[in-house]
């Protein structure tokens, strides 16, 4: 089910929660809103670094300069041509022994340091899940 905010979890937490629950984009969906918001909880909400911007979508840009808006959503023209976009971004995220000599991603990579991925707060993971949020609504 739906995961609700905590009473010690702050605004930032509690407005992006309030979006990503905004639409029911399957069981898969929920299940990763929930693991996310158990890492924030953990992480104590706090403030990580940074995700990198290199080939992040526009439309995080323009979600990130609406203050994050819980009720904001982007103009997707073409949702069928955003996966490649969202995967470029996704895929420069990634740390370095997950990558392949042709800079793809190995899925099944998964033992190694995940220190470039562990970011907490407003400014991190919250993006990538931000991302595929608007790219799911965009679908429906």
């Amino acid at each position: 089910g739906l995961v609700e905010a905590p009473n010690d979890a702050p605004d930032w937490f509690r407005n992006a929660l309030s979006m990503l629950n905004a639409s029911d984009l399957g069981p898969e969906w929920q299940d990763l809103v929930n693991k996310w918001a158990t890492f924030e909880a953990e992480e104590h909400y706090k403030q990580g670094p940074k995700l990198g911007n290199l080939h992040r979508p526009v439309s995080i840009k323009d979600w990130i300069q609406r203050g994050r808006s819980p009720t904001w959503r982007p103009v997707i023209a073409k949702p069928s041509n955003y996966g490649r976009e969202y995967m470029k971004w996704w895929t420069s995220l990634q740390p370095s022994w997950r990558l392949s000599s042709r800079g793809s991603i190995i899925f099944t990579a998964t033992e190694g340091d995940w220190g470039a991925l562990r970011r907490p707060g407003v400014n991190g993971l919250l993006s990538v899940l931000g991302s595929l949020f608007h790219w799911g609504t965009a679908l429906q």
